[in-house]
């Protein structure tokens, strides 16, 4: 295992956040410059004011070269929800008030709203759905989970094929007009004597078939051919109550082509 300390934050700033605010992570990597970064957004006043969604970017690039320490990236007025998602470079958020993707490519730097799936239109809100992003197969995924019903997985591709999107508003997204969401697969409720309240997809296998998390205690995995749970053989002594599922990426890329200690 390799690990390295990431540069102390802002003491001063924090302590003006006091416990009224609301800090946002994420944690990507490029390929392209062969250098790590990491993001956190401070909203420092969430917490005492919804309203006031106003965050502090700061970012820390990590590879050969770079300035150590976290450096100022900006001001964002999205109301950014947990970790972001990385996928192929780029991070994503939910957008807890507007019901919106915000992504951030680690290139450039640069905030931009992603066109929503069709499931999070405004006249299909419906308390009873619950959404998530993840990263599956290598895209960004999108999970659409209504309780008892059944959970759609979304996906955001680039189109292979060139020609006009019409499965969303197109209006202000123009930076996507050559991607598209598309339902992978549904995963229709189904009552067993496990009493699962909760399917969670969180990765997709080489053969096609979705590992789920089942209440974060059961891992299963779902083929979409045959629409059948297989249950994971796991060690009955741990406890998954307190454990979550997340895809692993294989690197080739050691701390110590950085120059970073590594154990």
């Amino acid at each position: 295992m390799e690990y390295m300390s990431l540069p102390k934050i802002n003491n001063n700033y924090i302590a003006k956040i006091g416990q009224t605010g609301i800090v946002v992570s994420g944690f990507g990597y490029l390929p392209s410059r062969n250098e790590y970064k990491v993001v956190r957004i401070l909203h420092p006043y969430r917490l005492r004011n919804p309203n006031d969604t106003t965050g502090r970017v700061e970012v820390c690039t990590l590879g050969k070269g770079t300035s150590s320490g976290w450096r100022d990236a900006g001001v964002i007025t999205d109301s950014l929800y947990l970790h972001g998602t990385h996928v192929n470079g780029v991070l994503y958020w939910k957008d807890d008030k507007n019901e919106k993707i915000v992504c951030l490519d680690l290139e450039d730097e640069v905030f931009r709203v992603v066109p929503p799936p069709p499931c999070i239109r405004p006249e299909k809100q419906d308390i009873d759905m619950l959404y998530r992003l993840v990263n599956f197969g290598g895209n960004l995924g999108f999970i659409d989970h209504v309780w008892y019903g059944h959970v759609d997985v979304w996906t955001f591709k680039k189109n292979r094929l060139k020609g006009t999107n019409d499965n969303f508003n197109m209006s202000g997204h123009d930076y996507y007009h050559n991607w598209s969401w598309n339902k992978e697969v549904t995963i229709e409720w189904v009552e067993d004597t496990h009493a699962c309240h909760f399917y969670e997809p969180f990765a997709l296998t080489k053969s096609n078939e979705v590992l789920v998390w089942c209440d974060k205690s059961i891992p299963r995995c779902y083929d979409p051919k045959t629409r059948s749970f297989t249950q994971l053989i796991v060690d009955d002594d741990l406890k998954f109550e307190t454990f979550g599922g997340i895809p692993h990426i294989k690197s080739k890329v050691s701390m110590k082509d950085f120059g970073f200690i590594s154990n």
